[in-house]
């Protein structure tokens, strides 16, 4: 019965699931954050910032708009160590990413004898995965193109998997610049990948 209601209820237009907490303290936890947002509801995905430009931020996705409203009004003003949170609703619109941020990420430095489900268990935690292609000539050998469905998980892996060590290999993960490679020379490139 309440499920009923729940789904009746018209929630306004920049109400989602993905919450923009900021205000927060700088040496706070992925765990300390669970435990503050959990109490509302089942939650997908925390991401603390690390970067000089997202430290005091984080990003909290839900599974249920409901449990985000309900963190968003509960939380909002909410004291962290003598920090006040200030929690938005998270709009895709209104950030502004790079140029050269894309869907399609290039990856080099990879072991030689990786496999797909290598490739999609690591690539695959950080959203959608389109298509991933490992390089099979002696040229491309150890590299791979990750296309993502979405922009902003290509974002997070290229952020969270850079320098991130397989089999004692530090990979360097790209964005892959169209701009760079002429048009022959990206379809002769494509060929040299195979599609896992």
């Amino acid at each position: 019965m309440a499920l009923g209601r729940r789904s009746a209820i018209r929630l306004p237009p920049e109400v989602n699931r993905i919450l923009l907490v900021k205000n927060l303290p700088y040496n706070i936890s992925a765990e300390e954050m669970y435990d503050l947002f959990g109490k509302y509801g089942a939650i997908r995905q925390i991401t603390v910032g690390n970067t000089p430009e997202t430290r005091g931020t984080a990003l909290v996705v839900y599974e249920d708009i409901f449990d985000a409203k309900n963190a968003c009004d509960h939380l909002s003003g909410f004291n962290v160590c003598n920090r006040y949170l200030i929690v938005l609703y998270y709009q895709h619109n209104k950030i502004r990413l790079p140029p050269e941020v894309n869907r399609i990420l290039l990856v080099k430095n990879l072991p030689y004898n990786i496999s797909a489900e290598e490739m999609y268990d690591l690539f695959g935690k950080y959203g959608a995965i389109r298509q991933i292609r490992v390089g099979n000539t002696p040229e491309t050998r150890g590299t791979a193109l990750v296309v993502y469905e979405d922009i902003f998980d290509a974002k997070n892996a290229c952020d969270h998997l850079s320098g991130f060590n397989v089999c004692n290999r530090y990979l360097i993960v790209l964005y892959y610049q169209h701009n760079k490679v002429s048009s022959c020379n990206f379809y002769g490139l494509i060929h040299n990948f195979s599609c896992v």
